[in-house]
């Protein structure tokens, strides 16, 4: 009688239950040392897009204060170097301002 014994491993799934573990997840094969400012614009939060807010002024890109709020989450959210994000949290900034 011959006996044969498989063992089979189980791969276990990344966990991507939040939007910054799935870009974590989609960006870890990046060389972030390669961005040289540190901000990438698809690992942040992408709420609206980035190339309306060229630093010229239009009919389409003047904003309110809750427009500039969500331009600064979405920019400090695009920080990919594993040392501390230079920009302060939007919960300071808020602070702050009022």
């Amino acid at each position: 009688m011959l006996t044969t014994s498989t063992i089979s491993y189980a791969q276990v799934p990344p966990d991507t239950s939040t939007t910054q573990k799935l870009l974590q997840y989609i960006m870890q094969p990046l060389d972030k040392n390669q961005i040289s400012t540190g901000f990438l614009e698809e690992y942040g939060c992408p709420m609206l897009p980035a190339a309306t807010f060229n630093g010229t002024l239009t009919d389409s890109n003047r904003i309110d204060m809750n427009l500039w709020r969500t331009l600064y989450l979405q920019f400090q959210t695009g920080w990919t170097r594993a040392t501390t994000n230079p920009l302060p949290v939007i919960t300071s900034i808020n602070t702050t301002i009022k």
